[in-house]
């Protein structure tokens, strides 16, 4: 079968993938299948058992734990060039975090197998994995600690300021804004808080002039403002 190139040039510039043989990278491009998914349509499931991972190619994408009563966090957004994998792809023993669409996405597929085989047989990217393992793990941990420690303004606040320098926009007038487009549910999501008191916290942050919301999009109009609600938590 004749390797896509398109898809090739593709695969060759992710980051997980670079340095790896030009044989593998061929093989990759001949296994990869394209799929697409719509905004709020399940990608993978946490736990094991997944024979697939999958290579952003267009959109975004979320990372969910679930909580035993049910609950949700969203532990990160994931861009085009990010690999989804969870605790198939890296071999972890925890059940890992389930992939949702953030925004109608398109998907290189590739079957784990085929990933593991090449960690198998390449300490260089065996390490890469694992390092990407690490700051998984490190994402959690951080999630979970702003839920456990911090208000829902000093969360809100820290998460704005995060998203402005990940999706990074900037209006005419020179004020960074954040790049994508969150209901509220899903900032609630991303903090570990419910959509009312996210919606009441921003009323509050819209209030004091520390962001603004333009069609959708929202406006950091005073990021020391910001910055003083998380130093307020540094402080403490």
């Amino acid at each position: 079968m004749a390797v896509d190139s398109s898809r090739l040039w593709y695969i060759r510039n992710v980051d997980l993938f670079k340095n790896l043989p030009e044989s593998d990278l061929d093989e990759l491009a001949k296994v990869a299948q394209l799929v697409e998914f719509g905004r709020g349509e399940e990608i993978c499931a946490s736990g094991t058992g997944n024979p697939y991972a999958y290579v952003i190619k267009e959109g975004n994408v979320r990372l969910i734990m679930h909580s035993p009563s049910g609950k949700q966090l969203t532990v990160a957004i994931l861009k085009p060039g990010d690999v989804i994998g969870g605790a198939d792809l890296f071999g972890t023993e925890t059940g890992g975090e389930s992939a949702e669409a953030l925004s109608p996405c398109t998907l290189y597929r590739v079957p784990v197998d085929v990933l593991h085989r090449f960690a198998q047989g390449r300490p260089e990217f065996s390490l890469r994995i694992n390092k990407e393992v690490n700051r998984s793990r490190m994402l959690v941990m951080n999630r979970m600690q702003d839920v456990l420690f911090l208000t829902v303004q000093e969360r809100l606040s820290r998460l704005i300021l995060r998203l402005a320098d990940e999706f990074p926009g900037v209006t005419t007038s020179g004020k960074r804004f954040v790049n994508i487009r969150l209901t509220h549910q899903e900032l609630a999501d991303l903090i570990g808080a419910n959509r009312e008191a996210v919606s009441a916290t921003l009323i509050k942050l819209r209030r004091s002039k520390c962001v603004n919301s333009v069609h959708g999009f929202l406006v950091l109009a005073s990021e020391e403002l910001l910055r003083t609600n998380v130093a307020k938590d540094a402080a403490a």
